[in-house]
């Protein structure tokens, strides 16, 4: 089966070079920013995903993610924060040059951060160095993220209580499901190349488009 031309590397690269992210402005909220890291293979790439480490009292820990943390003041700007916690996590130093571009800016569901996606390619893959708040680092194919059948969901618990999000088991057995902030930076990274991940559930949909009766 030949590979869907629009799943290259060459592709994406054309698509954020073209691509004028949404930001969010300056409101005194916190911010973050995450850098997805890709790297080729052949016809196609792969994107590295990172897991925390599990700590007591930490709702995140334990979670998918990219690399990347929050604004410190001696940051000079939000794209430094993605590179100087990508070296510090995994021993990663990127190149300003390396960077494809940035995503549209997101908000957490849960909290107030702000969070900038930067996008970047790596030609040598140094060998990964974790530091104490990472238990590993996945390299996943995107025709996996793009698999129809990774998809699923992610119940949580919030104030109102249950709510189901749009998830990936991309990890199998033993590893946690890729949903939240994570799953919408990739939901924009794929949807720059033509498939879409969905954003909402079926509950959600319903719950904003009622029918006549509810």
């Amino acid at each position: 089966m030949s590979l869907n031309p629009n799943l290259s590397l060459a592709a994406l690269t054309k698509a954020l070079a073209e691509h004028s992210p949404v930001l969010q402005p300056p409101d005194g909220r916190p911010q973050a920013s995450v850098a997805l890291i890709l790297r080729s293979t052949g016809p196609s790439f792969e994107l590295l995903f990172i897991e925390w480490a599990t700590h007591p009292n930490d709702p995140w820990s334990g979670h998918i993610a990219f690399p990347g943390g929050r604004l410190e003041t001696a940051d000079p700007c939000i794209q430094t924060t993605a590179e100087r916690e990508t070296q510090e996590e995994i021993g990663i130093a990127l190149d300003r040059d390396a960077c494809l571009g940035r995503l549209d800016d997101l908000s957490g569901v849960v909290g107030s951060v702000h969070v900038a996606g930067f996008v970047y390619t790596l030609d040598l893959v140094p060998s990964v160095k974790l530091n104490a708040e990472v238990v590993h680092a996945f390299w996943v194919p995107i025709t996996t993220l793009t698999d129809p059948r990774r998809r699923t969901l992610h119940q949580f618990g919030m104030e109102t209580g249950q709510r189901a999000f749009p998830a990936l088991n991309i990890f199998g057995t033993g590893h946690p499901l890729l949903w939240g902030l994570t799953y919408r930076f990739v939901a924009q990274l794929v949807g720059l190349i033509g498939d879409d991940l969905p954003l909402q559930t079926a509950a959600t949909v319903a719950a904003t488009n009622p029918t006549p009766d509810g």
